[in-house]
């Protein structure tokens, strides 16, 4: 395939050329004889090592680039790339107003195709081109060259139209297409002479109808489904000479219209399957399959009309030639994970035992191994089982570390690298404490104390350094606040450790970074750079709790059941609160929405810890760490609430606010179950990319709430003072600006874009 690509792909050979090829022949032999000796399967290589020698040789193939694609073979002839609309057409070309034509481009455009601001296009790999060969004759538009190949990916080319014609495309694909109605009907009428705002906009709302199920309803022919599955489609030759024909998508609404068009044109039966992030339509039935195909076949099929030929002709008798011929007519996503004939028979096998398990008969052994061998563990299983066995740590993390592929269950093949895996010694001796002492004098020997040694060899910018800079070179308030964190944030011993270390600590950091009269411009900067170079290194103190207005300590997390375990009651003054806390949620709140849930969530500094308490008093919730501090950055903590109070509180909060009311809106209807949240999902992420803010009236409390979240007091002119408030959009600072006039006067408040 590789010398063959070489002889159709590239342009006559030049000196260039011929010495360009000649590096790669000599490049690739000499990598042969080392790596690729070295990855060949041998018969006694086990499971694990052939695994290994296949993800070496892959990532091998990873680094190979193939030739650069210059030209394409369609409709038995070669042309150069690019193919622009004005050149040559190939033979036999078709009109656009044939029907059934235009219903097989609508059904590939729906599988394959897509719609942007300027134009539409459809991409294929560089062997199949007779399908954009085929768009360009309808529509017009330019073959050109989307990508090159790279080790197991073949090179792509890309149909493109723009402008008019890509509207006149669009008129007439849209009243053919399931899947990209709405988006080919918005393409279609956007005006010639469109804005730069209109074309933003047409490209905003694509973006939303591509994230969610877009599709309409309506009948489709053979022909939409012959080119839905030259899209999308794939056949299985399965067993000894089964077949199945399926048909995946993300959004099952055009699935459950083929599988319509099935049953009522074909009287063919299809099971519709749906998955966390994909439905399938699949066909079973060997002699079902054969009928579709045959259908689809004299209808036009271009793309797999190979594989549906050698699919209709297969028979118990050449389903091993047939097997072969299939493979080596699909692409490479599966490359060296397929099937032969003989492993399609041993998972037949495997598939009649595993059913004769859940019938519970056959032999107990057998089904008792290979019930082990395809056993997987939950993490709830998987952690119970490991404290069982008497295992005392953190079981979480070890479940993460040994789920690599992330499928959210641990297998035994997941474990089977602990056979051959030998730990560093020091991880499994027991403690000298000899070795400790003359570990520590030869510390103290290279590095003249043990502050530095703990600086410099072992803790490279943690804890007591962070600490120990903090204390040194911070200003006197920071400096105690530091003091009060590390009093009533870290056990004693700890404390006293640093307590001893910090007065050498500072002599080294005087000695090393303090700024001295006689220091040049350049030097202090020098300086300032590596003292903050340091600073950015240097983590703070965990945090465990946190203080109230009252002076009070709170352990974290602070959970709702603790203060309030059922919704609190709204006090007298709840609408000056709720005024209150509108503003501030406008500022600094969040509406996070998921598949999972819908939470509300306002953060803080950890020293800031009042307007959450008034926030978990009001509905609950409970205030948790959200992130640790690191250098000048100080620890934040969270107010969160989901669930049905979630609703509850957005419910209350939306009447008061203005820049989050239509967000709080959607947090108040969210769905309680999976099913049908993905539209929600999408609408609040597009609500947070455009200023969606309502215009309403303001008060002093609302003013109040959302300066302490984004306000600034500002000194000016040494006895004047400035507040500023900073929005990225500014609906709702127009509102604030139209209140504070009518209190203040336009004399007194001015507003900048």
């Amino acid at each position: 395939m590789w010398s063959g690509l070489f002889r159709s792909h590239l342009s006559q050979p030049t000196l260039c050329r011929r010495a360009w090829a000649h590096h790669l022949r000599r490049s690739w032999h000499s990598l042969a004889a080392s790596s690729v000796q070295a990855a060949i399967a041998l018969p006694g290589d086990a499971l694990e090592i052939l695994q290994e020698k296949n993800s070496t040789l892959r990532a091998m193939l990873q680094t190979l680039q193939w030739p650069r694609l210059l030209r394409f073979h369609g409709y038995g002839e070669t042309h150069e790339l690019p193919l622009r609309s004005d050149k040559c057409k190939p033979p036999g070309a078709l009109p656009a107003a044939d029907e059934r034509v235009l219903q097989y481009l609508a059904g590939f455009f729906d599988g394959d195709g897509c719609v942007f601001g300027g134009g539409i296009h459809v991409v294929q790999c560089f062997d199949r081109a007779e399908v954009l060969m085929l768009f360009r004759t309808a529509f017009g538009g330019s073959i050109t060259k989307n990508r090159d190949g790279k080790g197991l990916n073949r090179p792509i080319l890309q149909w493109r139209v723009f402008g008019q014609a890509a509207r006149q495309a669009a008129s007439l694909l849209a009243p053919r297409s399931i899947t990209k109605h709405r988006q080919l009907l918005l393409l279609a009428g956007l005006p010639p002479q469109a804005s730069s705002r209109s074309r933003q906009e047409c490209t905003s709302e694509l973006s939303f109808l591509k994230r969610f199920d877009s599709a309409v309803s309506r009948e489709c022919s053979v022909e939409y489904f012959t080119g839905l599955f030259d899209a999308d489609g794939h056949i299985a030759l399965a067993g000894n000479a089964a077949l199945r024909v399926e048909v995946s998508q993300k959004f099952g609404t055009v699935l459950r219209c083929l599988q319509h068009m099935l049953a009522h044109d074909l009287g063919i039966q299809a099971s519709l399957y749906h998955l966390e992030s994909k439905s399938t339509l699949r066909i079973r039935g060997t002699s079902a399959c054969k009928a579709v195909l045959r259908e689809m076949l004299g209808s036009g099929m271009l793309a797999k009309a190979r594989q549906a030929e050698l699919a209709v002709n297969v028979t118990l008798q050449n389903a091993v030639e047939v097997g072969k011929e299939m493979t080596n007519c699909v692409g490479n996503q599966t490359c060296g994970k397929r099937q032969d004939h003989a492993g399609r028979v041993r998972a037949l096998k495997i598939a009649r035992m595993q059913a004769k398990a859940r019938a519970g008969i056959g032999d107990s052994s057998q089904l008792q191994e290979l019930h082990r061998l395809r056993k997987k563990l939950k993490q709830h299983e998987f952690i119970s089982q490991v404290k069982n066995h008497g295992f005392q740590h953190p079981a979480k993390l070890l479940f993460h570390g040994l789920d690599h592929k992330e499928m959210k269950a641990v297998m035994l093949e997941d474990m089977l690298f602990l056979d051959r895996w030998k730990p560093p010694a020091f991880l499994t001796r027991t403690a000298n404490p000899q070795a400790m002492e003359e570990f520590k004098a030869l510390l103290v020997r290279n590095y003249k104390n043990f502050l530095k040694a703990w600086r410099h060899c072992l803790d490279q910018g943690q804890i007591v350094a962070a600490v120990a800079l903090y204390l040194s070179w911070v200003p006197e308030t920071l400096n105690t606040m530091w003091v009060r964190l590390v009093r009533s944030h870290l056990p004693q011993p700890t404390t006293r450790t640093i307590a001893w270390a910090l007065p050498k600590f500072a002599t080294w950091a005087a000695e090393s970074l303090g700024a001295r009269p006689g220091d040049t411009l350049e030097t202090l900067r020098h300086k300032n750079a590596k003292l903050r170079a340091v600073l950015k290194t240097t983590q703070w103190p965990r945090l465990l709790r946190f203080h109230g207005s009252d002076g009070e300590a709170y352990e974290l997390p602070l959970r709702s059941q603790k203060t309030c375990p059922s919704p609190p009651p709204l006090p007298a003054d709840a609408d000056d609160i709720l005024q209150y806390l509108g503003g501030f949620f406008d500022g600094d709140g969040c509406v996070a929405g998921y598949l999972a849930h819908c939470r509300l969530v306002v953060g803080q500094s950890f020293d800031k810890a009042e307007i959450l308490i008034l926030f978990q008093a009001t509905f609950g919730g409970s205030i948790s760490r959200h992130r640790a501090g690191t250098g000048l950055r100080k620890p934040m903590i969270k107010w969160e609430i989901s669930g049905q109070a979630c609703r509850r509180a957005a419910r209350l909060l939306a009447p008061y606010s203005l820049t989050k009311q239509r967000q709080l809106l959607l947090a108040a209807d969210w769905p309680e179950h999976a099913f049908g949240r993905q539209q929600f999902v999408v609408e609040l992420s597009r609500l947070k990319r455009h200023d969606s803010a309502v215009v309403g009236p303001c008060s002093v409390r609302y003013l109040a709430g959302f300066f302490d979240a984004e306000g600034n007091i500002l000194p000016r002119h040494y006895i004047s003072i400035r507040l500023r408030m900073v929005q990225k959009f500014r609906t709702v600072l127009d509102c604030l600006l139209r209140f504070l006039m009518q209190d203040l006067g336009p004399k007194n408040v001015s507003a900048f874009a």
